[in-house]
């Protein structure tokens, strides 16, 4: 939780100076704390508790982003609060991985939506997001991914084609899936996945988007500062 300026409080509600029924805040311009975006939102939701704290959950507006973003008011004075937190905040949260935006545009959301959901504290929701994104990443590494749609996870790891230098990331992926190894039990939907179990599919999908999309674009990148 990170404090933010009264001044981010851009809309709000009529008060009561007599205290009975403080101003209340409609809308607050920040900077989301999982992605680092600015952002603007409708917080118009929130409401005041006990001891004058006011409280309000909305959603960050990134499209690839969407994580739960607390906002909590304290200590009324003259119809407002006077201290204003927000959380998740960047020293709280996972922080997208360098370079998400050179991945496909369909694997940086289903990725988003995943740290999203880890950073909500929400590890059990993880797995499953987790493994549609790497069913995600494992799809679009074939020429036509579109016909693949009846295909199970577990074979489109197998049979991954081998003219692509996938290397030793995927071999290992597969293995350990095949093998019905650590990694194939935290992508078992029916199973509880704990935050570190949850932390590290996270790690999992990042060192695979890193390797398939990430450094073969930026090697790419660099060939042609040379041509």
């Amino acid at each position: 939780m990170r404090g933010i300026p009264i001044g981010s409080v851009t809309l709000w509600s009529e008060g009561r100076h007599d205290g009975a029924a403080p101003a209340r805040p409609l809308r607050i311009n920040s900077t989301c704390g999982v992605c680092g975006k600015d952002i603007s939102v409708d917080v118009s939701v929130g409401r005041y508790h006990e001891e004058h704290t006011w409280l309000a959950a909305t959603r960050c507006p990134n499209p690839l982003c969407g994580a739960v973003l607390r906002f909590v008011g304290l200590e009324v004075h003259d119809c407002r609060f006077t201290r204003l937190y927000i959380d998740p905040s960047f020293e709280d949260a996972r922080l997208p991985m360098p370079g998400i935006d050179l991945a496909p545009e369909r694997i940086q959301k289903a990725y988003m939506d995943t740290l999203a959901t880890l950073n909500s504290g929400i590890p059990s929701a993880v797995a499953t997001l987790a493994r549609k994104t790497l069913e995600g990443v494992v799809r679009l590494s074939y020429p036509n991914p579109d016909g693949l749609r009846d295909r199970s996870l577990f074979k489109l790891i197998r049979d991954l084609p081998q003219s692509m230098d996938l290397g030793r990331p995927i071999n290992e992926l597969a293995h350990a899936m095949r093998e019905g190894g650590s990694l194939g039990a935290h992508f078992d939907l029916d199973q509880d996945t704990d935050a570190d179990a949850a932390r590290k599919m996270v790690e999992l999908l990042e060192y695979l988007i890193d390797y398939l999309y990430v450094i073969p674009r930026r090697i790419g990148a660099l060939k042609r500062d040379f041509d």
